[in-house]
Parts: structure tokens; sequence; C-alpha cells
């Protein structure tokens, strides 16, 4: 009977380890993202694109997003995979119910971008996009304003109906459920802050994946808001970095009146912990400036953000 009362308990725990993993993480709908494709463009670049792109999804706190370095890394693979049949196998790998690919590719001096975001069950295509752009700082113009139509692409998307748990069996011992694919111990490099989480966050456990922002940060932004700045002027920003900035990068993420996608500016290092730039003038007819800041590592994984929630620092223009 101790034998029997054992071999059940020991299926039960199988049975829970294997259970889906949305069920793992409140519920919410399990999205992977793969690092991008990279063709005559260095893959630093790219994967900093890739890790902007996640840590705003993250932040919209509706889906668990994976981040990318560690999907490569459960997945193993040794390069990105941008063709469906390669996606819907490693978001079948990984357990997911959709996958988001991408591909940056450099030619003639312009860059070619394209994202997509796959059904899992179907390789149906949830949301396509593809552009040609001629300058590198397009490149973050453009994938910020993907943001939210994916986020709506996969709203629209029918959530995947919940398998039914296997019920361990009793009386025979031959009989074990039959075991999913391991989970990815996903947990936000967001050593990232918000990264959208911002910056390693407490860890969640290894079998939970988590990409939302985390909360505490090794690094930290200060900075004194800027409320209001002239119409046609030069905007001074400053900020200073606790924790030691070493060879990570300090950036400033802006965009002007209502549109949706952000250029990047690089803070420079003034004195001690304290970092500079100046966002560009704007006429009085942009109203307001919205930004935000992120430190990234050489990997474009982000390490802080200020602010640390989802929120953006908002300027107004004087004379709008």
């Amino acid at each position: 009977m101790r034998v029997g009362r054992t071999l059940v308990l020991a299926l039960c725990c199988l049975a829970f380890l294997n259970r889906p993993l949305s069920s793992a993480n409140g519920n919410k709908r399990f999205i992977v993202q793969l690092p991008f494709a990279a063709e005559e463009i260095t893959t630093a670049e790219v994967d900093l694109l890739g890790q902007f792109l996640w840590q705003e999804l993250s932040l919209s706190g509706e889906f668990t997003f994976v981040d990318p370095n560690e999907a490569a890394q459960k997945l193993g693979s040794g390069s990105p995979c941008f063709e469906p049949s390669c996606a819907q196998s490693a978001g079948q790998e990984l357990g997911a119910e959709a996958v988001i690919i991408g591909r940056v590719s450099r030619s003639n001096g312009a860059h070619d971008l394209e994202v997509q975001t796959l059904s899992v069950s179907d390789r149906q295509v949830l949301f396509r996009y593809s552009k040609r752009l001629e300058s590198q700082d397009q490149l973050f113009m453009e994938i910020s304003g993907l943001v939210s139509p994916i986020l709506e692409a996969l709203r629209s998307a029918p959530a995947p109906q919940p398998e039914a748990e296997a019920v361990p069996a009793t009386t025979s011992p031959a009989t074990v459920p039959p075991q999913r694919p391991a989970r990815p111990s996903v947990q936000p490099d967001e050593s990232t802050p918000s990264s959208a989480a911002e910056t390693p966050k407490t860890p969640a456990p290894s079998a939970v994946p988590s990409a939302t922002p985390s909360e505490s940060y090794e690094i930290r932004i200060s900075h004194q808001t800027i409320k209001s700045a002239e119409a046609d002027e030069s905007i001074p920003v400053q900020a200073s970095v606790s924790g030691g900035l070493g060879e990570n990068r300090l950036l400033l993420f802006y965009r002007s009146g209502e549109n949706p996608r952000f250029k990047i500016l690089t803070m420079n290092a003034v004195t001690g912990d304290r970092y500079h730039t100046n966002i560009p003038p704007h006429s009085k007819q942009a109203v307001a400036v919205e930004y935000f800041m992120r430190i990234v590592d050489q990997k474009g994984r982000s390490l802080a953000r200020y602010p640390e929630s989802a929120d953006y620092l908002r300027i107004n223009i004087k004379g709008s």
C-alpha cells in the first residue's frame, strides 16, 4: 500500500509539473518572441531592436511574453529562425500560443524590417509588417509603432482551449501521462526594467516564466522630470545612475505629439554618475514631447527604466 501511495503521489507531481505554462502564470496567454534574424547587419544591433520590442510588449501586462534571449537558450538553436515551420516548431517546444519572429537586413544603404506574429496551432499569420527604411535610426521609430498592432492582433486571436488535466491512474503503474515540452524558466532579463521591466527583479520561480517588468533593481536612474519647454529650442535632459553604468548605455527614448514612434538618444557622461543629452527643438504644433529612459547592456537587455512603471514622462511645449 505504501508503494501504491508513493506512485500516486509521484504521478500527481508529474502532472503538476507538466501543466500548461499559462496556468503557471496567472492564466495569462503565453507568447514567445524569437531572436530576430540579421542579414548584413550586426547581431548586436538587431538584438537591441528585438529587446526593445519585447520590453514594450511586456509592459502591457496582458500576456506573458518570453524574452528572445531566454527562448534561444531554452531551444538551444544556433541561429535565429524566420521561417513559419521553424517558428511553429519553436512555439510547440516552448508551449506557446503564438510566436513573434522578425528579420532585419541591409542592402544598398537601406534597411528592410520584417515582423510577423504566427499562431502556433495552424501557422496562421496574425500580424505581418514589412517596410524598407532609409536609415538605421528609423528602425527604432518603426519598431515602437508595432507594439499596439501586435497587441491588438493577439487580443483578436481566439484563446486556445485548455487541455483537460490527465488523471493519474491508481492501478496501473506502467501508465504515465505523456510529458509536455519542458517549460522555459523565463525570468525577464529584466534584469530589465520593465523590460519593460527593468532590472533584475526578485527571481521568479524557475518553473514559472515571468516577462513582467520587475520592481527591484540593482541599477537605478534618478531624474528630475521636465514639465515644460520653449518651442523651437532644444530640451536639455539630465539624469544620474546609482550602482554604476560600466559598459552599459543610458538611452533616452522620445516622441512628439501623437507620433507613436520613438526616437533614441544616447545620454553622455558629464561628471561622476551624471549623464546628459538634448532633445531636439520642437515647434509649438507638437503640443508635447513624451520620453522615458533605459539602461541597456551590450546585448540590448534592459537593466533599468525610468519611470519604472509603463508610463511616459510628458513635456508640454509652451505656446501650443
